[in-house]
């Protein structure tokens, strides 16, 4: 189940949170820069906030969310369709409820994609944290200013931000001014730094104190973390590149807003950026990074002032966010393929056909699903007595004890087979409370005989069937396997074609037809549940004993081939 929730969580609900926002940040291109960030912010708080969100949202593929059946028999009309008919003089012309809506089938994915998703996001994590790392040993090593340097920091310190624990540093592997660290941090300057003009220094640090003042390099970490665990969402490339020109503008715009002017401020970063050279790595807080710079240079030269943006409008908007990422936490069309297979079932037991419910009811069984006994309890009251059995068979495989009073009002149906698997199932849950409803059932059922004592051995073993007196003269347990028979190795026949073993189910013999089914179980192929589904209403107890293992024998939901 982990891989599914990792592929609605990150492909899909993290794709549509991150369009979500660069729709928005496309209607918002002419406000400022600052504005935009703080959307991608909020995105990057809707991907952490999603996952709690969709925690609480009804669970897919559930009884109620498919249409379960909670009534006996095939779907009825609905009472407002035959009003609705009635009123139009046409309930002759309807046999049955509307068709359902075409739709897509569920897609589905193996678990085993978590362990693709983990490993690409512990890649990009330690590739952050090995920055941070780079990033500490730089403020480590720094050496002082020289006493000019010195000087314009504080002023322009106390200036923007008086009384933050701000420090400056010099390093020779330093070529663009940048600022580090969260609780205390430290602007980092080039040795060139020492012998630039008054005006270029200033904006450089006006540019790393914006950063400290918005706490930019913490927001980096942060939305690093989230984005390496969203790796897999090409949005997630497209967010962080773009959020990463958002803050790089943000400060500029505030470099402006202090009072340097547009075209001074354009050429010191062209200035800063003929003389830092090339280097394979900068840290997201850098003046100037490898690309960008033509487009940052055109947008200060260009800039107007944006219209202000109030506190109040940013926590309208924060309320806005949470709806839209409670709206897209619902959003989740992928599901385990043993998920996609009960769906399947439980579509199936609202058919028309007898024979669709009847399959359906066996798949529940085969997949043990204990979340839906309620279902196969309500098909116990199906019209056809085919699909009871089925439903029985499913819930002795299930075993759970919950369903054993529903399967003991089944051993008064009025069909014998019927009746007997719901013996069977009451012995395969092996709880001793089916005892008294057994004993009850073979005194108004002799036909019971056989599958009450193979029942009773599975709950009581040879005590209990000694006092009910059923154990025999030969004091020899049933067979565990089967209720009647044994199945040995040299009971079923060669190898045969699944073709040719169904059509032996039909033979005159009662020992091919047997032999049939137990290869057939064998064999394990789903194609021949139905000819299974249809021996165990065959007049041979062997027969349908073999057909009531061969049924439990294939198990796709359980096969690896199914499940990789």
């Amino acid at each position: 189940m982990m891989g599914v929730w990792i592929a609605n969580q990150v492909l899909v609900r993290g794709t549509l949170v991150l369009l979500v926002a660069f729709v928005v940040t496309v209607v918002l291109r002419r406000s400022s820069a600052s504005v935009r960030h703080g959307v991608w912010l909020l995105a990057v708080g809707a991907l952490v906030l999603g996952p709690l969100l969709s925690g609480w949202q009804p669970t897919t593929g559930s009884s109620e969310a498919l249409g379960a059946p909670r009534s006996s028999g095939p779907p009825s009309l609905q009472p407002a369709v035959l009003l609705v008919a009635e009123a139009m003089g046409r309930t002759s012309t309807l046999s049955g409820p509307p068709p359902a809506a075409p739709r897509l089938p569920p897609l589905s994915v193996p678990d085993e994609w978590i362990w693709i998703w983990a490993g690409g996001a512990l890649l990009l994590l330690f590739r952050l944290f090995r920055h941070v790392r780079m990033a500490r040993a730089l403020g480590a090593e720094a050496r002082p200013p020289g006493p000019e340097l010195e000087a314009a920091f504080r002023r322009i310190r106390d200036e923007i931000c008086p009384g933050r624990g701000v420090s400056v540093g010099v390093h020779e592997d330093v070529d663009t001014p940048v600022v580090l660290g969260t609780s205390r941090p430290v602007v980092l300057l080039p040795p060139a730094a020492a012998i630039w003009p008054e005006e270029r220094l200033g904006s450089a640090l006006r540019h790393e104190l914006a950063h400290v003042v918005r706490r930019d390099y913490l927001l980096h970490l942060l939305c690093g973390v989230v984005f390496a665990l969203y790796w897999a969402t090409p949005m997630a490339w497209v967010g962080r590149r773009l959020l990463a020109r958002e803050r790089e503008r943000a400060c500029d715009e505030k470099v402006l807003a202090w009072g340097t002017r547009p075209t001074d401020y354009a050429r010191h970063l062209v200035e800063v950026a003929r003389d830092a050279g090339v280097r394979g790595w900068r840290p997201a807080t850098a003046l100037v990074g490898r690309s960008g710079l033509g487009r940052r240079v055109r947008t200060v030269l260009a800039r107007k002032a944006p219209p202000p943006w109030h506190r109040r409008t940013w926590v309208l908007g924060g309320l806005v966010a949470v709806l839209v990422t409670g709206l897209l936490s619902s959003c989740g069309p992928f599901q385990t393929r043993r998920e996609a297979r009960r769906s399947e079932a439980l579509e199936s037991l609202v058919s028309r056909d007898p024979e669709t419910r009847r399959r359906g009811a066996w798949m529940l069984g085969e997949l043990e699903s204990a979340r839906d006994v309620v279902v196969l309890e309500d098909a116990l009251g199906d019209e056809v007595a085919a699909v009871r059995t089925a439903a029985a068979w499913a819930l002795g495989e299930i075993k759970d004890p919950a369903s054993g009073p529903a399967l003991a009002e089944l051993l008064g149906d009025p069909d014998p087979r019927v009746r007997e698997m719901a013996a069977l199932s009451i012995g395969e849950i092996g709880d001793p409370a089916g005892v008294a409803a057994l004993r009850a059932a073979l005194a108004r059922h002799d036909d019971l005989e056989g599958a009450m004592r193979w029942a009773l051995s599975e709950i009581g073993g040879a005590s209990l069937l000694d006092e009910e007196g059923l154990l025999g003269a030969d004091r020899e347990l049933p067979d565990r396997a089967v209720w009647a028979g044994r199945l040995g190795p040299d009971r079923g026949p060669g190898a045969r074609s699944l073709a040719d073993l169904m059509e032996e189910l039909e033979a005159a013999s009662v020992r091919r037809r047997q032999a049939a089914a137990i290869a057939l179980g064998r064999l394990g192929s789903e194609a021949a549940v139905g000819a299974l589904l249809d021996a165990l209403e065959d007049e041979a107890p062997e027969v349908r004993a073999a057909a009531v293992w061969a049924l439990d024998e294939i198990n796709p939901s359980r096969s690896e081939r199914l499940l990789r």
